[in-house]
């Protein structure tokens, strides 16, 4: 019999835990601005959780107030509290996390642009580095250049007193020929 029994309210356990899901209270409220001081009154407009009001008067339950938009009516006292309601609260938050989502995406757009524009900097860095290498060494090799237009010069000098002298040396070669005397005919018989 306690077998049945427990197994009759172990089966009646597992069936609650079946079915039963978890929900939650909504903490949505509106109250309702009446004309007067009564639920008899009509309602001029509903305010929402978290709205401001001043009140004005207290009367039987009641609070006189002025509304967001400065309208003026009656509602229910025990409606009023001091603290701003979690709803409200939620809702500043939600807000300021929705700013602080926007300047998330913002900062991660400008660390990106950032990290290209480093690395820009990097590739410029190196490129200027490898530009540096390459004008070193066409400065030495312009200046080994100059060293042997140097040494080409001296050259042309010595070129140019031998270009001379073979001148000066082909002149000689034709004319001291013709200045010799000619031997005279009388030797020929």
């Amino acid at each position: 019999m306690t077998k049945y029994c427990l197994g009759a309210v172990l089966l009646g356990l597992v069936h609650t835990l079946a079915w039963a899901q978890t929900r939650y209270i909504s903490d949505e409220v509106s109250v309702n601005l009446r004309s007067g001081p009564g639920i008899e009154y009509r309602i001029e407009k509903i305010l929402r959780s978290g709205d401001v009001v001043e009140v004005i008067e207290r009367q039987e339950g009641w609070a006189r107030v002025t509304g967001p938009d400065g309208q003026g009516g009656w509602l229910v006292d025990r409606m009023l509290v001091t603290e701003e309601p979690a709803v409200a609260r939620a809702r500043k938050f939600e807000a300021q996390a929705q700013s602080l989502e926007t300047q998330n995406q913002n900062l991660t757009q400008e660390l990106q642009s950032l990290r290209e524009t480093s690395a820009d900097a990097v590739r410029a860095v190196r490129e200027n580095r490898e530009y540096r290498e390459r004008m070193l060494a066409l400065e030495s090799e312009v200046q080994a250049l100059r060293n042997e237009n140097e040494g080409l010069r001296g050259r042309h000098g010595g070129m140019k007193i031998g270009a001379a002298i073979l001148v000066v040396g082909l002149l000689l070669g034709l004319i001291l020929p013709l200045l010799r005397r000619r031997p005279s005919s009388s030797h020929w018989v």
